[in-house]
This record gives C-alpha cells, structure tokens and sequence, in this order.
C-alpha cells in the first residue's frame, strides 16, 4: 500500500470515529424529550415517570433549546446518578 492510500485511510477511519463520538455522546446524553407540560409541578411529573417512577427532584427550571423550542430542565437524582430530562413547555 501507498503512502497515499495509507493516508486517506487514516482520514477514513478519523471520520468514522468522529461520527462515532458524536453518536456516541447524542445515545449517551443525560436529556429526554417527552410530551409537554404548561408548568413546573407537571414537568417534574412527568420526568419523574420517564426515569422509572422514582427519584428526587433536585431543580426545575426553563430554558431555551438551541433550536428555539421552550422547555423546562428537570434535574434529577437516582441512585447517586444525576439526570437532566428535558420537558416541552406547553
């Protein structure tokens, strides 16, 4: 093999690796989408239920997704492990 086909190779592989990573990192992400919710209480609701019915609510607030939508950001914790989950404002 050529120095230059070694070298576009290598390209290759970096890409697929990038992709990977990025895959990665969006399947590995600690924020879930669900059905909406038009405040607090309803969101740490139904955060609640999307993380198996249990866990404490340690924070909700509302943000603003870098693609505009509105939601509110239920932090919460489970088994020592901290979850943000993400709920559509209504």
């Amino acid at each position: 093999m050529s120095l230059h086909q070694v070298t576009n190779v290598v390209k290759s592989v970096a890409r697929v690796c990038g992709l990977l990573v990025m895959l990665a990192c969006v399947s590995a992400s600690s924020s879930v989408y669900a059905d909406g919710a038009s405040n607090a209480k309803q969101a740490a609701s139904q955060a609640i239920k999307q993380n198996g019915g249990s866990g404490e609510v340690l924070s909700v607030s509302r943000e603003t997704t870098s693609n505009g939508k509105l939601v509110f950001a239920v932090k919460l914790i489970k088994n020592g492990r901290v979850r943000v989950i993400r709920i559509p404002r209504s």
